[in-house]
């Protein structure tokens, strides 16, 4: 194939249109994109970061805001998602990377109940338990006419070789992932995604059982 040259100028950061043509003229994609929401905005702490897109398989996702999200790195994402070990090395020195006791997967280094793996799941701080709002939040709510346990938590903006799964179980042993939304998911100002599921089983108040909700992270 031919490759036309590398575009040498700067995208301008507060959007503009985008219009990718292909052999014959064909057009590869025609899209606007802005930093004000439903688009990703890069202030604050992300800062230096960019976007990148979340689901590419349709021309028309990529003019969705919604359908973008920040990098998991400053300056962008050009080696895919941010892995465990990556982000180990930018948060641990040698001596600490050498000590499991500190910097394994298992570790809590802060003591606030998350493991290294929660914190890079999370996006919580690995040094500090002031977590605020990110740490999973389990409750009893009343929806519709029905009560249900609920889990709701947060997943860092960036791409993160991670999945986060909702469970729940009736035993402590076999637990599943029926679970549902209760709401639609919403991206914070600083690019983090807080999502709420419930319980597909209702709680009786007049005929306590025993239901229980997790969050399952896994690499």
């Amino acid at each position: 194939s031919l490759i036309a040259g590398q575009y040498g100028g700067r995208l301008n950061n507060g959007g503009e249109r985008l219009r990718l043509i292909g052999a014959g003229g064909a057009v590869i994609h025609d899209f606007s994109y802005s930093n004000a929401a439903p688009w990703p905005v890069l202030g604050g702490a992300l800062n230096g970061f960019s976007i990148v897109i979340i689901d590419p398989t349709t021309a028309a996702s990529h003019g969705n805001g919604a359908n973008w999200q920040a990098s998991s790195t400053v300056g962008g994402s050009p080696g895919g998602a941010l892995t465990f070990d990556s982000w180990r090395s930018s948060q641990f020195s040698a001596a600490e990377l050498a000590d499991p006791t500190i910097s394994g997967p298992n570790a809590d280094l802060d003591g606030d109940g998350l493991s290294t793996f929660a914190e890079f799941a999370l996006g919580t701080p690995v040094r500090s338990a002031a977590n605020g709002a990110s740490a999973p939040v389990g409750a009893l709510e009343l929806i519709g006419a029905e009560w249900y346990l609920t889990l709701q938590y947060t997943r860092p903006a960036g791409t993160r070789a991670v999945t986060c799964t909702p469970q729940v179980c009736g035993d402590l042993a076999t637990w599943t992932a029926n679970t549902v939304p209760v709401a639609p998911a919403v991206t914070n100002p600083d690019g983090s995604i807080t999502e709420k599921h419930r319980d597909t089983v209702p709680l009786d108040p007049q005929n306590p059982q025993d239901r229980f909700i997790r969050l399952h992270m896994a690499e």
